[in-house]
């Protein structure tokens, strides 16, 4: 009887903290605004602080530049509608936003085995 009390309580434990770790948003944005314009950085929160090589190209996902708050795919997605220019970055976020029509994959760079997309809403002369 005791085993069967300390296994369901690991169970509970367990489930508990995968519970709160699913509801913890995976992606991270930051909303920039100069000189009236506004740009969004976002991107998948484990690549946050890295930085991915090929050849000559390096891809820098600075913490000062990207972190602003945790964020969901939804609120990634309101915040891309009002914008002018996005800095898109990390295969689960371009993954997404290219199954919900927001980015076209033959626009994607990939650096070092992460995709990285800009999107821009109007060009500035």
């Amino acid at each position: 009887m005791v085993h069967t009390l300390l296994s369901l309580r690991s169970y509970v434990y367990d489930r508990t903290n995968l519970r709160a770790f699913a509801m913890e948003p995976p992606f991270v944005m930051k909303i920039h605004r100069y000189q009236g314009k506004t740009l969004v950085a976002a991107c998948d929160k484990d690549i946050l602080g890295k930085s991915f090589r090929e050849g000559e190209l390096v891809l820098e996902i600075p913490t000062e530049f990207y972190y602003g708050k945790p964020a969901t795919l939804e609120e990634v997605i309101e915040a891309i509608m009002t914008c002018d220019m996005a800095l898109i970055t990390g295969r689960n976020l371009v993954k997404a936003l290219i199954e919900r029509g927001y980015l076209d994959e033959h626009m994607v760079l990939w650096i070092g085995g992460q995709p990285h997309a800009q999107i821009v809403r109007e060009v500035i002369t």
